[in-house]
């Protein structure tokens, strides 16, 4: 009986160990606070471009460009939306935008539909312009089923003075 017992326990022990570290290789586990705490889940990603960029096409004025994350979940089901956008502003105006749209996701996860990109308000000629980016992300149960969807979003209003606010998410 206890040899039995002490079995359960080191196979249990075991368990917790390489669960865990596998874990920790892909670096620090943030916290649900930390995750969100940097425009409420929408963060701005290492190594975009900055601000002056040259314009391009129509536009004039000073432009910028911005790449935004939104993402959800741990591995092995981890899923990101990315928006980048390139806008420019001159007088109080936009000049002109455009906006791109991809994901990422881990190993369990899939683009189910998407990613779509659409102007929600404003634009050329008005003090500013809104974008909103979404996808639809389908992932595997532990058990391969039922498959779990989920839609994430991201709605951005960018200001001819090179700011930008999130002002919607999911």
């Amino acid at each position: 009986m206890n040899s039995k017992r002490a079995l359960i326990i080191a196979a249990a022990a075991l368990g917790v160990l390489v669960w865990t570290t596998s874990a920790h290789a892909a670096g620090p586990t943030r916290t649900f606070e930390e995750l969100v705490s940097v425009d409420h889940g929408v963060r701005a990603v290492a190594g975009a471009p900055e601000p002056q960029i040259p314009p391009e096409g129509g536009g004039g004025g000073t432009c910028w460009g911005k790449q935004l994350e939104r993402s959800e979940g741990v591995y092995p089901y981890g899923r990101r939306l990315y928006l980048y956008t390139v806008w420019c502003g001159s007088g109080g105006v936009i000049t002109y935008r455009s906006s791109t749209a991809w994901t990422n996701h881990d190993i369990a996860c899939w683009t189910d539909g998407g990613p779509y990109v659409a102007k929600t308000y404003g634009g050329a000629g008005w003090g500013m312009v809104e974008v909103q980016a979404w996808a639809q992300i389908a992932c595997h149960s532990p058990s391969y089923w039922p498959t779990w969807h989920d839609t994430l979003m991201m709605r951005v209003r960018y200001y001819p003075n090179g700011w930008y606010q999130t002002v919607a998410w999911d």
